[in-house]
C-alpha cells in the first residue's frame, strides 16, 4: 500500500529528504502490519486495536505512541476529523456492534436501528476522518463479496469517494494465515458527495502478483487525475502539472488522540496519602487530583525550607519541609487538608535516615561569620534569655523584650527597591536611582498578651538594621551551630589524608598540600557535593584532586574552558594524578567497560534466579564463587604485606632477614592471586578493576578533562587547530606569547578571527562565521575543527530490484556521501584520497557522558552559569555521585545565575536546595542559609 499512497501524493519525483510526512490511520490495526511500511518511511501513523496481545505486538513494531489499545467505538468520537491524509483499513468481517441512542454513531448512514456491521462502521468512520476536497486517500481490504452483497455500502463508497480501483484478490491470506477466502481491494480518493465521478479500474488478481497490481493502480490513478488543462507545448511543472497529485503539507503533524487506557475509575470517598523518603505520594488518582489542586490554588502556607510562602501541597508535603518540621507535624497538617496519611515502618526508617543525612550535609564547613548566625534561628517558639529593648523607628517607642517571654519566630527573605541618594533635577524631570535589595527578616509574634506585667508586642528584625540585630542577640543570644569539626568521622578523614600524602609524596615530586589546604580537603571529604571558592592561585586544582582521591572516586570528569584544559592536565600530572583529555574514543572505551561489567553482573544474577539451572549456569556461579574467594584472599594478603612493610620501615623486626623473605613470598602470592583473579573475571566476561592490584589504601582516580566547548558545541567556540597570540603592553612593547590556544579566543579575550584572519591553507579570509572564525573554509574546504579521521566512504548504488524502502535508504546515503566527496574535492587534495575529515559527524560529548563518571567537577563554573546557554544546559545535565564547583567568582553578572549552578550542585528540589527547576528564586534564601558561603568577595556581593 505504501507505493500506491506515495505515488498518489507525487512522492516519486521528490528526493527522500524533501518529502513531507503523511498522517496515516488504521482504526482496526491488529498487529500493525499495514502501518509498519508507512512508519519505516518516516510518516506519522496511528493504530487502534482492542486485543491487548495484538496491541502489544503493534506497539513493539510502531512504538507506544503510535498505538491506542481499546475499543474503536470508544475512540472513534475522539479522533480528529478531516485531519488524515491516508486511511489503511482491513476491518473484521461480519461483526455487529450495538449503537446506543445517545451514541454519536446513531446518525451513521450505514447504521441499522440499533447496531452496525463492522465493515460498514469502519468505512463510514474513516470517511469522516480523511481530509476532504480530494486530499484524502482510502486503501481498504474488505471481504470478497462485501460490495456485491451490500449495495448500501457500494452506494456510500461511490457517493463520498472517487474510486480509483476495486479489485478482487483471490485468496490473498491463504499462504500466510491459511484462510482460503477472497478479498476486495479498494483504492479511493475522498471527494465531494455529488461530484462527477469516473469509472474505476476493476478486475481480478492472483495472490503474489503485487508489482503488477501496484503498476495497474498507479496507472489508473494517473488516468483519473490527468490534468485536463495540461499544455504540452509548455514546460511541465507546478504551473503546468501533467498529473494532479493529492496535496500534502511539509509542516504536517500527527493529530492528537488521547490514550483511553490511562483512564481509570477513582474512589472519591477517600484521599489516601503516603509519606515516603521522597515526599508525599498519592494513594489513588483522586488524592493526586486534590494534591494538584492544593498546589494550584492561590491559598499558601509558610514554607520553612524556602523561607517564603508556597502552595499548601508543597509547604506541607515536600521532603525538605518534612525533614525540617518532623513527621508528626507533617501528618497533622496533611490530615487537616482532608488526607488519610499513612506511614509504613520502612518509610519511617528511610525518612529518619534522610533526616540524619540532611543534618550532617547542612553542617557548615567552617565556623560561621557573625552575621551568618542570623540564618540559623530556627522557626518556631523561642524564649528570651535576658531583657532587652528593641529601638523603634521614627516617632515610635522602643519594644521591651522581657526575659522569659515566648515568641513564635518566622524567618523569611525580603526583597524591595530602595532609593539611593537624593533626586536630581534633569530639565523638567526628577531622576531617582533605585537598587534592588534582598535581606533576611525575622518576624516575632508573642505567644501571650503579656509577661510579668509587660505587654508583649509583635516586632520585626531586619538584617540591615544593626541596632535591632544587637537587641535581638542581647535578648535571645546566638544559636548554637555545629560544624563538621564536631563530627566524629572527621578525625578518620584527617588520618586517611595524612597517610595518603605520605604515600603519594614521591609521585607528586615532593609536593604536599599546605596545612590549610589539607584541612579543607579533609573537611570537604565529609560531603559529596562541595564548592571550593579559593582566589586565583590558591591551589583549587590540587585541593579538589585530593578530595576526589580521599572520597574514593575512580573516574573523575573535570569540565573547564578550552584555554585552561592543557594547563590543568599539566598541573594534575605534576601532582602525580593521571589526567587525560577526554575524546569520543575514550568515551566509547569507558562505555564499553561499563556495559561489560553490567552484563557480567546481570548474567550472574540471572543464573542465581533460575529455578532449573543449566550446566553453563552452574559453571558461571562457580566462577563467581572463585572471584569472591580470591578477592577476599587478595585483600588479606595485601593487608599482611602492608603490615610487613610497616614493621620493616619502623625497624621493629626481630629478624630482618625473615621479614625480607616473608615480604618476597607474600609478593609472589599476590602476583599469583592477581593472575587467578584476572582469569576469573575473564570467565565471567568482565575485566578486573585496577583497585584490586594497587598496594595503596587509596586508589588514585583517573581525571578526564573536557572543555565546555567539547561538552556542548553550541557557541562557535569549539576546539580549533592550535594557534598563538602575541601580547603587547599599552606602549606597544612585546610581553609574551600565549601558545597552542585551541579556543576561539585568547586568554586576554582577543578572538581567533583577528589573529588568524585567513585560511591557513589557501589564504582566503573567513566570512560569516562570527568572531570565532570559520569552521570550514568556503574556498578550499579546509576544516578548522580538530576532528577525528574517518575513511572515505564508497558511493552506494541503488538497486532497482530492492524493496522500495531499501532504495530510499540508499538514495539518502548517496546524498550524504556525495556531500562529503564534494567537500573533499574542494580541499584540492589536501585532505587525501583515503582519509576524510568530516564536519557532519562531530557530536557534543555532553550527550554521551551524562551518567558515565562517578564524580564531576566544574572548573571556572561561572562560564556555565546561564539558564539558556548550551554550556549551562550541558553542564547541568551531568549526573554523578560526587559533584564539585571550582571558581573564585561564583557570582559574575547577575545573582540569579547562581541559582542554576547551585541547583546542579545540591540537587533541584533536594533538602539542601528545596527549589525545583521551575520554581522561584526571587528571595535569594540559598547563599546564607544552605550554601554556607565563607568567601569575603561573595559576602560583599550578597
Amino acid at each position: 500500500m505504501l507505493p500506491i499512497a506515495e505515488h498518489a501524493f507525487g512522492f516519486d519525483d521528490m528526493l527522500p529528504d524533501r518529502r513531507p510526512s503523511l498522517s496515516v490511520i488504521d482504526p482496526t490495526a491488529g498487529s500493525g502490519r499495514l502501518l509498519v511500511p508507512f512508519q519505516q518511511a518516516g510518516h506519522h501513523v496511528l493504530g487502534v486495536e482492542l486485543d491487548a496481545r495484538l496491541a502489544g505486538v503493534a506497539a513493539r513494531a510502531l512504538g507506544k505512541r503510535a498505538v491506542r489499545q481499546g475499543d474503536i467505538l470508544a475512540y472513534g468520537s475522539l479522533i480528529p476529523t478531516d485531519a488524515w491524509q491516508v486511511a489503511v483499513i482491513n476491518p473484521p468481517y461480519g461483526l455487529w456492534w450495538p449503537i446506543p441512542e445517545d451514541s454519536p454513531y446513531h446518525n451513521f448512514e450505514l447504521a441499522s436501528a440499533h447496531n452496525i456491521e463492522s465493515q460498514h462502521f469502519v468505512l463510514e468512520l474513516v470517511t469522516g476522518l480523511l481530509a476532504r476536497y480530494q486530499r484524502g486517500l482510502l486503501l481498504g481490504v474488505f471481504s470478497g463479496t462485501f460490495f456485491d452483497h451490500n449495495p448500501r455500502a457500494a452506494a456510500f463508497l461511490g457517493k463520498h469517494y472517487q474510486v480509483v480501483a476495486n479489485f478482487r484478490l483471490l485468496k490473498p491470506f491463504e499462504a500466510e494465515y491459511g484462510i482460503g477466502v477472497d478479498a476486495a481491494f479498494v483504492v479511493a480518493i475522498r471527494g465531494a458527495p455529488y461530484g462527477e465521478k469516473q469509472p474505476p479500474l476493476t478486475g481480478t488478481f492472483e495472490s503474489g502478483d503485487g508489482p503488477t497490481l501496484i503498476r495497474a493502480v498507479n496507472a489508473a490513478f494517473d488516468e483519473i487525475r490527468r490534468n485536463p488543462y495540461y499544455m504540452p507545448h509548455q514546460p511541465t511543472g507546478l504551473g503546468n502539472p501533467l498529473i494532479l497529485y493529492l496535496r500534502a503539507y511539509h509542516n504536517n503533524k500527527l493529530p492528537h488522540v488521547p490514550d483511553l487506557s490511562m483512564a481509570v475509575e477513582v474512589d472519591a470517598d477517600a484521599l489516601p496519602l503516603r509519606l515516603t523518603a521522597r515526599g508525599v505520594s498519592a494513594g489513588n488518582d483522586w488524592a493526586a487530583a486534590w494534591l494538584r489542586f492544593y498546589n494550584a490554588i492561590p491559598l499558601q502556607a509558610y514554607d520553612a525550607a524556602q523561607g517564603t510562602y508556597a502552595p499548601l501541597g508543597e509547604a506541607y508535603g515536600s521532603l525538605p519541609n518534612i525533614l525540617m518540621g518532623g513527621v508528626d507535624q507533617s501528618r497533622e497538617r496533611l490530615a487537616a487538608l482532608g488526607f488519610d496519611v499513612a506511614l509504613t515502618d520502612h518509610d519511617a526508617a528511610q525518612i529518619e535516615l534522610r533526616a540524619r543525612r540532611y543534618a550532617r550535609d547542612r553542617l557548615p564547613i567552617r565556623e560561621l561569620e557573625p552575621m551568618e548566625y542570623l540564618a540559623y534561628y530556627a522557626d518556631g517558639p523561642i524564649t528570651a534569655q535576658a531583657t532587652a529593648a528593641l529601638p523603634g523607628g521614627a516617632g515610635e517607642e522602643a519594644v521591651v523584650l522581657p526575659a522569659g517571654a515566648t515568641y513564635e519566630l518566622r524567618s523569611r527573605w525580603f526583597r524591595r527597591d530602595e532609593q539611593v541618594g537624593e533626586a536630581k533635577e534633569k530639565g523638567k524631570y526628577l531622576q531617582r536611582t533605585f537598587v534592588d535589595r534582598g535581606y533576611l527578616v525575622l518576624r516575632f509574634t508573642p505567644a501571650e498578651e503579656e509577661h510579668d506585667g509587660v505587654e508583649l508586642k509583635p516586632f520585626t528584625v531586619e538584617e540591615i538594621n544593626p541596632k535591632a540585630v544587637q537587641a535581638l542577640v542581647d535578648a535571645f543570644g546566638l544559636p548554637q551551630v555545629a560544624t563538621v569539626e564536631d563530627l566524629p568521622a572527621l578525625a578518620g578523614w584527617k588520618h586517611r589524608l595524612a597517610r595518603f600524602l605520605d604515600e603519594h609524596q614521591a609521585a607528586a615530586g615532593g609536593r604536599r598540600l599546605y596545612d590549610i589546604q589539607a584541612l579543607d580537603a579533609a573537611r570537604m571529604a565529609t560531603k559529596s557535593s562541595v564548592a571550593l571558592l579559593y582566589e586565583m592561585g590558591g591551589g583549587k586544582t590540587a585541593t579538589i584532586a585530593h578530595w576526589a582521591a580521599l572520597r574514593g572516586y575512580r573516574d573523575v570528569l573535570i569540565v573547564t574552558p578550552a584555554s585552561v584544559a592543557p594547563g590543568l592536565i599539566e598541573d594534575l600530572g605534576n601532582w602525580g594524578f593521571p589526567a587525560r583529555r577526554l575524546t569520543h574514543g575514550l568515551v566509547s572505551d569507558l562505555l564499553a567497560r561499563k556495559r561489560r561489567h553490567r552484563l557480567a553482573r546481570q548474567r550472574v544474577k540471572t543464573a542465581r534466579q533460575r529455578s532449573s539451572r543449566t550446566a553453563a549456569d552452574e559453571a558461571l556461579l562457580r566462577h563467581e564463587e572463585d572471584r569472591l574467594r580470591l578477592e577476599a584472599e587478595l585483600a588479606r594478603k595485601r593487608r599482611h604485606l602492608r603490615n610487613l612493610k610497616a614493621i620493616r620501615r619502623k625497624g621493629k623486626a626481630r629478624d630482618p632477614q625473615a621479614i625480607e623473605t616473608e615480604i618476597e613470598a607474600t609478593s609472589r602470592d599476590l602476583d599469583s592471586l592477581g593472575r587467578q583473579l584476572t582469569a576469573a573475571y575473564a570467565a565471567l566476561g568482565d575485566v578486573a578493576p585496577d583497585s584490586l592490584f594497587s598496594d595503596s589504601r587509596l586508589l588514585l582516580p583517573t581525571f578526564y578533562v573536557a572543555s565546555y566547548q567539547d561538552l556542548s558545541l553550541g557557541d562557535h567556540l569549539g576546539i580549533f587547530d592550535p594557534w598563538d597570540h602575541d601580547h603587547f603592553d599599552r606602549d606597544g612593547n612585546y610581553e609574551d606569547t600565549v601558545r597552542d590556544l585551541r579556543g576561539a579566543r585568547c586568554t586576554c579575550g582577543a578572538p581567533r578571527k583577528k589573529t588568524v584572519s585567513a585560511c591557513p591553507r589557501c589564504g582566503a579570509s573567513w566570512r560569516g562565521e562570527g568572531q570565532g572564525g570559520g569552521r570550514v573554509c568556503r574556498r578550499c574546504g579546509y576544516v578548522a575543527w580538530t576532528m577525528g579521521q574517518a575513511p572515505k566512504r564508497v558511493l552506494p548504488v541503488v538497486n532497482p530490484e530492492d524493496a522500495p524502502w531499501k532504495q530510499r535508504q540508499a538514495r539518502r546515503e548517496r546524498i550524504e556521501v556525495r556531500r562529503e566527496h564534494r567537500l573533499a574535492a574542494r580541499s584540492g587534495g589536501l585532505i587525501g584520497e583515503d582519509v576524510f575529515l568530516s564536519t557532519y559527524h562531530q557530536w557534543p560529548l555532553g550527550r554521551r557522558v551524562k551518567t558515565l563518571f562517578s564524580c564531576v567537577i566544574l572548573d571556572e563554573s561561572q562560564d556555565a552559569k546561564s539558564k539558556l546557554s548550551l554550556r549551562g544546559a550541558a553542564s547541568r545535565g551531568l549526573r554523578a555521585n560526587g559533584k564539585a564547583i571550582l571558581t573564585g567568582t561564583w557570582i559574575k553578572g547577575y545573582v540569579d545565575d547562581m541559582f542554576w549552578t547551585a541547583g546542579w550542585l545540591l540537587g533541584f528540589g533536594s533538602p539542601l536546595w528545596p527549589f525545583p527547576v521551575q520554581g522561584r528564586f526571587g528571595p535569594l534564601p540559598a547563599p546564607v542559609r544552605h550554601l554556607r558561603i565563607h568567601h569575603p568577595r561573595v559576602r560583599r556581593h550578597l
